[in-house]
């Protein structure tokens, strides 16, 4: 099945080629691109230097509002790839209706790859339906579940189930940047913002149950997220609402986050302060590794993934 859903208009960071540049300096770049594991990494003493070039980057820029992206920064993934997660929410999913529906013939005739199919359907709708907002497109997970329980044939009400086990699942493979946590709770502390912006399907409130099964006490102003506004930071148009929602000039935010378009070039084409805060090479690698293996279990089953199979 063909399902490209990755409606941008834009240059998509899977076709930019990596960097050459210095992401913090040659001593923390070097342990942060190279370490095996991000988050063990960032939890040990190794993470300090990190944490103490944005506090110095902070106070010579004159930062008020300081920015972060959500996956994969301000929250660690693991290396599953995208496609495999979509599965696994989808074994989690079926499993919680079961449990809701227990005498639903039509939920025991059906697997884990059909609700899988079913979301990519539904993804796929979502991009290509939804109206767009200064030419700029996004997904909505409502949108999604509703699709699902349409081509599923699910009963009424399935959707806050298949809200809750996204909610779970994230909040079970993702995990607390400490270095960045710390940070937002000294830099609020101190009289900053502190907001997360995130180019996203899901929204600002599924964002913030994520969050707060993550971590004990989050520190944050708001949450901005594609999924409610549409435009994104691919697109560079989400920073002038934020800008102007805050009554903040570009030059006195800094935004830190994994994407080399989203994160870093959009936002200094906007007047923003930027950081680069890459996954790992292991990472990338170990997710590679674990999406071949998923495609390949996929052909066994007859099931055709590479439209929309990624990282």
């Amino acid at each position: 099945m063909s399902a490209d859903f990755s409606l941008d208009h834009l240059d998509p960071d899977e076709v930019m080629p990596e960097p050459e540049l210095h992401y913090f300096d040659e001593v923390v770049s070097g342990g942060l691109i190279n370490c095996a594991d991000r988050s063990k990494y960032l939890s040990s003493e190794k993470g300090v230097p990190i944490k103490t070039f944005i506090k110095n980057y902070i106070e010579r820029n004159d930062i008020s509002v300081l920015s972060f992206d959500v996956f994969d920064t301000f929250l660690l993934r693991n290396n599953k790839p995208e496609a495999l997660r979509y599965l696994e929410i989808s074994r989690l999913a079926i499993k919680k209706l079961r449990q809701m529906y227990p005498d639903d013939k039509k939920l025991r005739s059906l697997t884990a790859e059909d609700f899988c199919q079913s979301r990519i359907i539904g993804m796929q709708a979502t991009y290509r339906t939804r109206p767009l907002v200064q030419g700029c497109g996004e997904g909505l997970i409502d949108e999604v579940f509703a699709m699902q329980r349409m081509v599923l044939g699910l009963k009424d009400g399935s959707e806050s189930v298949l809200r809750e086990a996204e909610v779970e699942y994230e909040s079970k493979n993702l995990k607390e940047n400490v270095i960045l946590s710390s940070l937002s709770n000294e830099f609020k502390n101190s009289g900053g913002t502190v907001i997360l912006v995130s180019d996203m399907y899901l929204t600002s409130n599924i964002i913030a149950d994520i969050i707060k099964k993550i971590i004990k006490f989050p520190v944050y102003d708001h949450i901005y997220s594609s999924a409610d506004y549409v435009v994104s930071k691919r697109s560079g148009k989400i920073f002038s609402i934020i800008e102007k929602e805050l009554c903040a000039e570009g030059k006195a935010v800094l935004h830190i986050g994994d994407s080399w378009v989203g994160d870093v070039k959009r936002p200094r084409e906007e007047g923003w302060n930027a950081l680069y805060f890459p996954v790992s090479a292991n990472e990338k690698k170990e997710r590679r590794m674990a999406l071949d293996k998923f495609i390949t279990l996929m052909d066994n089953k007859g099931i055709e993934t590479r439209g929309w199979a990624k990282l």
